[in-house]
C-alpha cells in the first residue's frame, strides 16, 4: 500500500498476534509454509512455498518441532519475552493505535482482567522488571559464549570477571540442557585461581558427561586435561598413563587435532622434566628431537593445526640455537636479540629470563674466543647464581648450552681438571636423562679433545670413533665432521699423517657449504699439520715432494687463520702465525721467522686492546 513500508508490516503482524493463544496458532500454521509432496498449491495461490529440504524449510520444521517439545512453563517465558521484545514498538506509528491498545493480552483484556488483579499479576507480573540479558538465551548463544571463554582461558589464562561469572550462571540455570562447555570453563577458571580441589570436581563432571553421553571425543579430552593438571601436582606418573589412554583413544576415533596436541605435550614435559618423566617410566615415542619435531611439523601443516604449527616452529628455532653462534656473528645475534619487542611478553618472567641467559651466553662465548678472562669471571658470576651449568634447576633447554660454554672456558684456561669432572657430570646427566643425540655426542667431543689437549691421544681415539659412529647413523653431519677432525688430529698425533688427510680432505667440502667458520678452522688447521707431517723425512725424502707438502701445509694454516679471524678466536689465529714462524725457521729464514713472530704480537695485542676497549 502506499507509504507503508516492510517495517509497518512487521509491526502489525506483531500486534496482531495479541494473545497466548495466537502464539499457538502462529507455529500450528508453520506447515502451511511448506510444499506439500502430493499437491501443487503453488500454482494456483500467490504465494511462495518452501521445500522441506531447503534451508528456510529446515528452519521451519525444525522451529514448529521445538517449541512443540517445549515444557509449559517455557512457553509462557517466551510468550513473555515476546511481550517485552514487542513493547517498545506500541507508539512508533500511528497505524498501531487500534492494535496495541487492546494491551498485552488480548484474552484477558476480553475477560475484565486488568493489570493488579491476582490473575494478571502471576501471568504478567514481571513484565515491568529490567531485563538483565540472562533469560532465555538460546542454545547457540550459551554455546557460543562458553566457546568464547573457553577459548580467552585456555590462550591467555584471564579468568571470568564476577560479574559476568554472575551472568553465565543466570543464563545455564535458565536452560534445562547440561552444556558440556560449562564444566570445562569451570574447571579452567579454578585451575587458573589455584582452586585444585573444584577444579578435579569439575573435570569429573566433564568425565562423567562424557560417559554418559558416550562421546568418545568429550573422554579423550577430559583425559588430556586431566594429565595436564596431574603434571601440576609432580604427579608425573599419573600423568603418563593419563596421556597414554589419550593417545590410544586419539588413534582409535583418528582425531589427529588430540593426538599431536597430546604427542606435543610429550615432547615439552620430556624437555621440561626429563628426569621426573623418565622416572615416572616414560621413553621417547618419536626417537630423537630432531625426529619429534619433524613428525609435529608435518602433522601441524597436514591438519592445519597452526597454534602447534608456532609452537613447534618455536621449539625447533630454539633447538637451532644450540648450534646459533658458530659461525662467529655474535654482534649479529646479539643485535637479533636486543631487536625482539619484549613488551609484548613483559607479563612473561621465563621469556624474558630466557632472552637474558641467551644473550650471556652468546656474549660468554665471545669473550671465550677473544681471551678475554675478565669478561668470562663477570658473565659467569653474572650467569651462575641463577642458572648454574651443574644445577638441577636450570631450563633443560638451557642446560646444554651453559654447561658446554662453561666447559670451553675451562678448556681454554687450561683448567683440565675441572673441565673433566664438569664433562663426567654433564655426560652422566644427559645419559639418566636420556638427553637428545646430538647433546650426547658434543659431549663425547669434549672428551676426546680434553684428552688431545693433555697429551694423551691415544685414549681419545676410541670415544671420537665412537662420536663419529653414532653421529654417522643418526644422520648428524656437522657432529660428524667435528667427530672426524678430532680422529684426525689423533691420527696426526701419533704419526698417521696420511690417513688423517684423507679423512680431513674428505668432510673439509661439506664444512665449508655448512658455513661453520669455527669447524673449517679447526679441519684446515688439522690438514695443514697433516702436510706437515707428510713433509717430514720419516715419511718422504723427495725434496721437490717435501717442498709441496711444506707450500700446502702453509696455504691451509692461511685459510685456517682467515677462519678463526672470522669467529674472533684470538688464541687459534695466534696459533697458526706460531706455526708460519716455525715453518720459515725450518726453511732456515730467520728473518721471515722473526716478521711472523712479531705478526703474532702485534695480532695478539690489538685483540687485547680491542678487548679493553669494549
Amino acid at each position: 500500500m502506499p507509504g507503508r513500508t516492510l517495517l509497518d508490516v512487521f509491526l502489525k503482524s506483531m500486534w496482531e498476534m495479541n494473545s497466548f493463544d495466537a502464539l499457538h496458532s502462529l507455529f500450528d500454521s508453520l506447515g502451511e509454509l511448506l510444499l506439500s509432496p502430493h499437491g501443487h498449491e503453488g500454482d494456483t495461490q500467490e504465494r511462495v512455498y518452501l521445500s522441506k529440504t531447503s534451508p528456510l524449510g529446515v528452519f521451519v520444521r525444525r522451529a514448529r518441532l521445538e517449541f512443540d517439545r517445549m515444557k509449559f512453563e517455557d512457553t509462557i517465558s517466551l510468550w513473555s519475552s515476546f511481550i517485552k521484545y514487542r513493547a517498545p514498538t506500541a507508539q512508533w506509528t500511528k497505524r498501531l493505535a487500534g492494535l496495541a491498545s487492546g494491551g498485552v493480552d488480548a484474552v484477558a483484556a476480553e475477560m475484565g482482567i486488568q493489570e493488579g488483579d491476582d490473575v494478571y499479576e502471576i501471568a504478567y507480573g514481571d513484565l515491568d522488571q529490567p531485563d538483565d540479558g540472562t533469560q532465555n538465551a538460546s542454545l547457540d548463544d550459551l554455546d557460543r559464549i562458553l566457546e568464547f571463554q573457553l577459548d580467552r582461558l585456555q590462550r591467555f589464562g584471564d579468568r571470568v570477571p564476577e560479574n559476568m561469572r554472575f551472568q553465565l550462571r543466570s543464563m545455564l540455570a535458565s536452560s534445562s540442557t547440561v552444556h558440556r562447555q560449562a564444566h570445562l570453563v569451570q574447571f579452567f577458571d579454578a585451575w587458573k585461581a589455584g582452586d585444585y580441589t573444584s577444579a578435579f570436581d569439575n573435570l569429573h563432571r566433564y568425565y562423567d558427561y562424557a560417559m554418559q553421553t558416550r562421546e568418545k571425543i568429550h573422554y579423550q579430552y577430559a583425559l588430556l586435561h586431566m594429565a595436564i593438571l596431574q603434571a601440576d601436582f609432580g604427579c608425573f606418573g599419573e600423568a603418563i598413563a593419563a596421556i597414554n589412554e589419550t593417545i590410544a583413544t586419539a588413534r582409535e576415533s583418528q582425531d589427529m587435532t588430540c593426538l599431536s596436541f597430546s604427542l606435543s605435550w610429550l615432547n615439552h614435559m620430556s624437555k621440561a622434566y626429563p628426569k621426573q618423566m623418565k622416572n615416572a617410566g616414560y621413553t621417547s615415542m618419536l626417537g630423537s628431537e630432531r625426529d619429534a619435531l619433524t613428525f609435529l611439523k608435518a602433522k601441524a601443516r597436514e591438519s592445519k593445526m597452526y597454534n602447534l604449527l608456532s609452537a613447534t616452529l618455536l621449539n625447533e628455532a630454539k633447538l637451532n640455537l644450540s648450534t646459533m653462534s658458530q659461525s662467529g656473528r655474535y654482534d649479529m645475534a646479539i643485535t637479533l636479540f636486543d631487536s625482539v619487542d619484549t613488551t609484548a611478553h613483559n607479563k612473561s618472567l621465563k621469556f624474558n629470563q630466557y632472552l637474558v641467559l641467551c644473550i650471556g651466553i652468546i656474549k660468554l662465548k665471545r669473550a671465550i674466543r677473544r681471551s678475554d678472562w675478565s669478561t668470562c669471571s663477570h658473565l659467569l658470576a653474572t650467569l651462575k647464581p641463577s642458572a648454574d651449568p651443574l644445577s638441577d634447576t636450570l631450563d633443560p633447554e638451557l642446560h646444554f648450552l651453559l654447561s658446554e660454554t662453561y666447559i670451553d672456558y675451562l678448556v681454554a684456561k687450561g683448567d683440565y681438571a675441572v673441565a673433566f669432572t664438569t664433562i663426567s657430570a654433564l655426560a652422566k646427566s644427559l645419559k639418566e636423562d636420556h638427553a637428545d643425540i646430538l647433546q650426547r655426542i658434543s659431549v663425547l667431543l669434549m672428551q676426546a679433545d680434553l684428552f688431545r689437549k693433555v697429551g694423551k691421544p691415544e685414549y681419545g681415539f676410541s670415544v671420537a670413533l665412537r662420536a663419529a659412529s653414532v653421529a654417522f647413523k643418526a644422520k648428524l653431519m656437522p657432529s660428524l665432521w667435528s667427530a672426524v677432525g678430532l680422529l684426525a688430529n689423533i691420527l696426526n698425533a701419533l704419526g698417521e699423517c696420511a690417513s688423517a688427510r684423507r679423512l680431513l680432505e674428505a668432510v673439509l667440502p661439506q664444512s665449508l657449504e655448512n658455513g661453520d667458520n669455527m669447524l673449517s678452522g679447526t679441519l684446515y688447521s688439522h690438514l695443514g699439520d697433516s702436510f706437515m707431517g707428510l713433509a717430514d723425512p720419516a715419511h718422504t725424502t723427495e725434496a721437490r715432494l717435501q717442498t709441496t707438502y711444506v707450500a700446502k701445509a702453509e696455504l691451509y694454516i692461511d685459510r685456517a687463520r682467515e677462519c678463526f679471524k672470522k669467529t674472533s678466536y684470538l688464541s687459534g689465529e695466534c696459533e697458526q702465525l706460531v706455526k708460519k714462524a716455525i715453518i720459515a725457521k725450518l726453511r732456515g729464514d730467520e728473518k721471515l721467522a722473526e716478521e711472523w713472530s712479531q705478526n703474532h704480537n702485534r695480532v695478539w695485542e690489538e685483540g687485547l686492546r680491542s678487548v679493553e676497549q669494549i
